[in-house]
């Protein structure tokens, strides 16, 4: 199996909900699918990994790189609806200080949506 991803816009928010869980060697997918989010000139961006299995260390890197080259450019980025399960590895590695963080679909929405930075929780 490998990561899914499904997206979705609205209003020029875009919504990509990552699940699955990949084999060694898939890193190309989420690099792949995240460079053409950005190509295709996506500024505000949440990342829901509720369906997500388990997250290696390059998709991890993938996210910070990507949330960076949004937010480098004006936009905003935010990730949601982390399993309790992988929480620790944003915690552990220090994302969670670096890349916008909610719990919840909702939080992250009226985060994105509102004027202003968005903060890390």
């Amino acid at each position: 199996m490998t990561y899914r991803f499904d997206k979705t816009e609205s209003s020029g928010l875009v919504i990509l909900s990552m699940s699955g869980k990949p084999e060694p060697g898939d890193n190309e997918q989420s690099l792949s699918e995240f460079r053409f989010l950005r190509a295709s000139g996506a500024t505000s961006v949440i990342l829901s990994l509720e369906g997500v299995e388990i997250l290696y260390s390059w998709t991890l890197g993938a996210i910070v790189a990507f949330a960076e080259s949004i937010t480098e450019s004006g936009g905003k980025f935010a990730v949601c609806c982390v399993p309790e399960r992988l929480q620790y590895l944003f915690d552990i590695s220090r994302i969670s200080s670096v890349v916008a963080m909610y719990s919840s679909m909702e939080a992250a929405k009226e985060a994105i949506e509102a004027d202003g930075e968005v903060t890390k929780t």
